[in-house]
């Protein structure tokens, strides 16, 4: 029997009560969501950015605020956010998680990651490239301890972030050395990713397209069919780059069937851009105006990038007068 003693009155309880309490006040898992089911999501994350926000979502609900499994939900949720290219929502999830006194190193790594790429998009580098440092002093730490071949990725992508293209490029072909031989789809998918990315930085139109094909060969193998959507749709772009405009044409109705199947918005309606942009082109010109007119209304939360709005604006003036 334990006792606690209130305002001179003496209350008893029974020992295993006073466990069972401690328990339900300290424990970091004490929430609905169950071992199982975490493992549910967990692997529904990897093969459905949309249909993982929703499970996500609705396991939040029932989770303590800030226990590990809280945590581990709401980096699910911040993956999904930026893969659907919810960008608004992202930036107001990140700007809450900021708040919080204390954070698990790990996560702290993709906060600061997160934060910095939505500041960079804001023009606001300087405040950007704080983050960004501090995220990569976060990231040495962990793995001096603890190396992981994703996290050296993120490192690569913050170089690349930083406009240290080479050093971002030397970084990832010393990963795609170390690991050549390591089965490991999702980790050889970002990196031939992110290696496309810095081809496009330095105008190497060749190895643009040899990364992105090789990208979207482990894409395929991952099989998340929002990331097989990007994928497709990065490799088309690479074609479109170097005139390639029948394949160009072909990957970006891919990417369409595959973003469509996970309501990627936005990679949908980019792809649907670039194949008007693509009929012009190619002289066809009523083609053009039919895909143009198909444009479907993106709603206030679906924002185009600037680029994006100057190629609108560019095509609408391009279009033949009918």
């Amino acid at each position: 029997m334990i006792f606690f003693r209130f305002n001179s009155r003496q209350i008893f309880f029974p020992a295993r009560l006073f466990a069972l309490c401690l328990y339900l006040f300290t424990c970091g898992y004490c929430n609905s969501t169950t071992y199982n089911e975490l493992a549910k999501i967990d692997q529904t994350c990897i093969s459905s950015s949309s249909q993982c926000l929703l499970n996500v979502e609705t396991a939040l609900l029932t989770s303590m605020n800030e226990s590990r499994q809280w945590y581990r939900l709401k980096l699910f949720q911040l993956d999904a956010l930026f893969n659907l290219q919810k960008f608004d929502q992202l930036s107001a999830e990140i700007n809450t998680l900021l708040t919080l006194k204390t954070r698990p190193i790990n996560f702290s790594v993709y906060v600061y990651i997160y934060h910095a790429k939505i500041l960079n998009s804001k023009k606001e580098t300087s405040l950007a490239k704080i983050y960004i440092e501090k995220a990569i002093n976060l990231l040495e730490k962990i793995n001096d301890k603890y190396p992981d071949p994703m996290r050296l990725i993120e490192i690569a992508n913050i170089q690349a972030a930083m406009k240290e293209h080479t050093l971002a490029k030397n970084t990832l072909l010393q990963l795609e050395r170390k690991f050549e031989g390591k089965y490991h789809p999702i980790f050889k998918r970002e990196l031939y990713a992110n290696l496309g990315h810095i081809a496009v930085f330095q105008k190497d139109d060749a190895s643009h397209v040899t990364y992105r094909e090789k990208s979207l060969k482990w894409a395929l193998v991952a099989n998340n069919n929002q990331q097989v959507g990007i994928a497709y749709y990065n490799l088309a772009t690479a074609y479109l780059k170097v005139n390639r405009y029948k394949s160009s044409e072909e990957n970006y109705k891919k990417s369409i069937t595959f973003a469509s199947i996970e309501d990627d918005i936005m990679i949908t309606y980019t792809s649907q851009l670039r194949l008007v942009e693509l009929a012009l082109l190619q002289d066809e010109n009523d083609k053009a105006r039919t895909l143009f007119k198909q444009l479907p209304i993106l709603s206030v939360n679906e924002k185009l990038s600037e680029n994006f709005k100057t190629l609108h604006q560019d095509l609408k003036l391009r279009l033949p007068l009918e």
